[in-house]
């Protein structure tokens, strides 16, 4: 039984991965989000006996809450059921109805048997009813720069490098977008502007170093043209580019502590690299994730999900998650 979030690295001819095996029972749902949340595209897999289950559904409901769309629906064991092409339609049918419910879009369908390795990487003859790819073959084509957003640069700053007087670098992972130098750049919240002098990568020369240009998700260092007050938790983003600044949020919050939430109760809200205190004011519905029917609730339990009202000590930048997980996120 997997508990904790498994990592395994590999490479094909045409990307390297990075295979996130997370648990599928209730009880450790937070360890399922907590892996979901990294990944790029994710593999539901489906048991061709048992068909759609329970767990199936909240699987698939987390994935869109985490605004993750890119889905393939591997249906396992094909063997147990002769390789039947009917039993593979009726799962793929039934899945189909519930994804149109929670906004997944296209989800890949593979049927396959990992026992015996039957079109996992090649092509099975004993489904030559299947005219899809195998399943690694169906992974190689997903496109992958749908899950970046390179149109709007957010810099969460992680650390100011002031290594000596003539010089002074903001250093971070870039969250979205792209930036070079002879942008104007503004600093968020104090919304001082300037323009990138350098964009500095680590590298065996200063001739490497001196990129110029740099895109998501890199660590990169900046350097600016003038004198600008910048500390660790601020946002750098072009100045034709702001997001919105609030300190009043709706949000989606996963509930992952053992002590119940109560609302009103003060809580430290770590967005990227800032952290501000923060209360919930309300919580207006629960989701079951079984039933996705909302409901009422005065407090949230270990794993429960809620629609709630975050109010901040002091406003932040913040993007919709659907856009940019980076800035749309917060623990």
């Amino acid at each position: 039984i997997t508990i904790d979030t498994t990592q395994i690295w590999f490479s094909t001819a045409h990307r390297p991965y990075v295979i996130i095996d997370a648990p599928g029972h209730r009880e450790f749902l937070k360890n399922m989000v907590s892996g979901a949340a990294q990944a790029d595209a994710a593999i539901l897999i489906v048991d061709a006996i048992e068909g759609i289950q329970e767990q199936t559904k909240r699987h698939a409901d987390m994935l869109a809450l985490l605004g993750l769309h890119q889905v393939a629906v591997a249906v396992n064991k094909m063997d147990l059921v002769d390789f039947s092409e009917q039993r593979f339609n009726e799962i793929k049918d039934e899945y189909l109805n519930f994804a149109k419910e929670i906004g997944i879009q296209s989800p890949i369908f593979v049927p396959v048997s990992a026992l015996t390795g039957d079109n996992v990487v090649n092509r099975s003859e004993k489904m030559s009813w299947n005219m899809g790819a195998p399943l690694m073959e169906q992974l190689d084509t997903i496109p992958l720069e749908e899950t970046v957003n390179l149109n709007n640069f957010r810099l969460p700053v992680q650390y100011v490098n002031r290594p000596h007087l003539d010089f002074r670098g903001f250093c971070g992972t870039i969250a979205a977008g792209t930036v070079k130098v002879g942008d104007s750049i503004t600093v968020l919240p104090s919304k001082k502007t300037s323009i990138v002098k350098q964009v500095i990568q680590p590298a065996v020369n200063e001739e490497e170093m001196n990129m110029g240009e740099a895109f998501a998700p890199m660590a990169v260092t900046l350097t600016l043209e003038d004198e600008v007050d910048v500390s660790r938790g601020d946002m750098m983003v072009k100045t034709a580019d702001i997001p919105e600044m609030a300190d009043q949020l709706e949000v989606m919050l996963v509930w992952m502590g053992e002590v119940p939430m109560q609302p009103n109760t003060d809580y430290l809200i770590k967005r990227a690299t800032n952290v501000v205190p923060g209360q919930f004011k309300q919580i207006h519905h629960k989701i079951d994730v079984n039933t996705l029917e909302r409901k009422k609730a005065a407090e949230l339990q270990l794993n429960e999900i809620a629609q709630c009202q975050l109010v901040l000590n002091k406003a932040i930048s913040f993007d919709p998650y659907t856009d940019i997980k980076g800035t749309g996120s917060f623990i």
